[in-house]
Parts: C-alpha cells; sequence; structure tokens
C-alpha cells in the first residue's frame, strides 16, 4: 500500500488494479435536494471535466442518447453513467488514452494458450426424442468457460464469448504489466483482479457501455 490513491486498471487480457475512495452515505430525496441547491448545481451541466471543445461536444451527444431511453431504470443507469464521464472520472493523461504494444513475450504467451485452448471438438448431443446429434463446440472445463450473461455482452447460448481460465498466468501478467500502466498513468498502482482472456465468437458482441467508477478507472 503507497500513500498515493489506488487506482484501477485493465488490459486487453482484462487485467484489472483495485480502486479505492469514500462510500456514499444513502440520504433522503429532501437531503439530497438542500444539498442540490446548496452546491450550487445546475441542470444540464454547464461543463464537463475537462472542459474541451471536443469532450463537451462527445458529452453533449451522450447526453441527447441517454434522454432518449424509454426505459426509467435503464435511463437511471445511463445518467449515472453519463455523470461518471462528464464530471467524475479524472484524466490522467493529456488525451486520457495511449496506444502502445505489449511485450512481445507476453503477446506470444497469450497467443499461445488462446490456440492451444480453443480447440474445437466433435461433441455428441442427445434430444429428448432420442436422437443424437454430433456438433463442433468447445469443451467446457478444459480451461475455459462461457461468460457469464452480462447486459452489455449480447449473444446467445451458443455465441456468448468464452473466458480462457489460468489464475497463475493471469497473476504473472499482471504483476509484470503493473510498471507499465503505472509509468503510463504517472499513479501507484495494486494488483487486484486478473480476469484471463476473453474471446468473442461469431454473433457476440460488447454493446457501448461505461466501466465501473470504483474499479475500471485505468484501462
Amino acid at each position: 500500500m503507497t500513500n498515493s490513491p489506488i487506482k484501477v486498471i485493465s488490459a486487453a487480457i482484462s487485467l484489472l488494479w483495485l480502486a479505492s475512495g469514500p462510500l456514499a452515505a444513502a440520504m433522503t430525496e429532501e437531503h439530497r435536494l438542500e444539498e442540490y441547491h446548496k452546491r450550487g448545481y445546475k441542470w444540464p451541466l454547464e461543463k464537463v471535466v475537462p472542459d474541451t471543445p471536443g469532450w463537451d461536444r462527445i458529452m453533449r451527444r451522450r447526453f441527447e442518447q441517454v434522454a432518449r431511453i424509454e426505459d426509467g431504470n435503464a435511463r437511471y443507469n445511463g445518467w449515472m453513467a453519463f455523470m461518471t464521464s462528464a464530471l467524475l472520472a479524472t484524466n490522467y493523461t493529456e488525451n486520457g488514452w495511449g496506444l502502445t504494444r505489449a511485450p512481445e513475450h507476453i503477446t506470444k504467451r497469450l497467443q499461445q494458450r488462446l490456440h492451444k485452448t480453443l480447440v474445437e471438438m466433435d461433441i455428441e448431443e442427445e434430444h429428448p426424442d432420442g436422437t443424437v446429434t454430433t456438433k463442433k463446440k468447445i469443451p467446457q472445463g478444459r480451461g475455459t468457460r462461457k461468460e457469464h450473461y452480462i447486459n452489455v455482452i449480447g449473444g446467445d447460448e451458443d455465441s456468448r464469448p468464452i473466458m480462457i481460465q489460468d489464475h497463475r498466468e493471469n497473476d504473472e501478467i499482471l504483476m509484470e504489466m503493473k510498471p507499465m500502466f503505472e509509468w503510463w498513468s504517472g499513479v501507484d498502482l495494486e494488483g487486484s483482479i486478473a480476469y484471463g482472456i476473453r474471446a468473442y465468437r461469431n454473433d457476440s458482441n460488447l454493446l457501448m457501455h461505461v466501466d465501473k467508477s470504483s474499479t475500471h478507472i485505468i484501462r
């Protein structure tokens, strides 16, 4: 643990570092409105952070998109995500993102695990009428599992992404790449979670979303 705030990071193989921060206490609507006016808040927002023309244009467009959501619960979640992006999330670099190459030996290590694990096999399926059909599938339990149902990942039962698991190797890569992300972000990081490789398949997709502000800040 360091004196610097613990931040968050994720890479292409879903490497995460844990974030910490104060927990907001629940408040009544009357108290919320009182604090809203006391702090001089206005709606719609007069400015976003950072207050640059490009970011302002993106956030105004996002505001209009969320306002068109018909479902009340989904619209509320959309506003929460919008406020995280527009005001709360910190820019740790000038542009907020960067593109570089991962160390070649790590890339090869992940590629080898991907191709070694994602091997289709003939799987027999017995149906209620007694008939048996054979389909080529990636067997479960050989270091793989189907991704859990997540509302921002689309795909039916046969096309959900495959998670390729190797906890020991994930942790090793997490820690080896940690200094790279610390150098890029300029903050100290603490290892938290290494999910592994998520392999998207035909007819599966990742929908537009804003990641959790408590754990997915630098990615």
